[in-house]
């Protein structure tokens, strides 16, 4: 089973999700600098990281599209 890595970007909340398992839920989170969290499914997997005022360093990101490869 191939699993996907889905990333958005919210620009109006000016955050960055990168989510490696859409299909689990968060459990836990650590947040090892301010506003960046990492999430945690039940079996302690990193599911998701967030970066919130995501624009602070992706000053030059303006859309964001996932490209599927065979």
């Amino acid at each position: 089973m191939r699993k996907e890595i889905k990333v958005m970007y919210d620009r109006e909340a000016d955050v960055l999700a990168i989510i490696f398992d859409e299909n689990s839920k968060n459990h836990d989170f650590i947040e090892p600098i301010p506003g960046w969290f990492i999430w945690f499914n039940e079996n302690n997997n990193i599911r998701m990281i967030e970066i919130f005022r995501a624009s602070r360093f992706l000053s030059k990101l303006r859309t964001i599209e996932l490209e599927e490869r065979k």
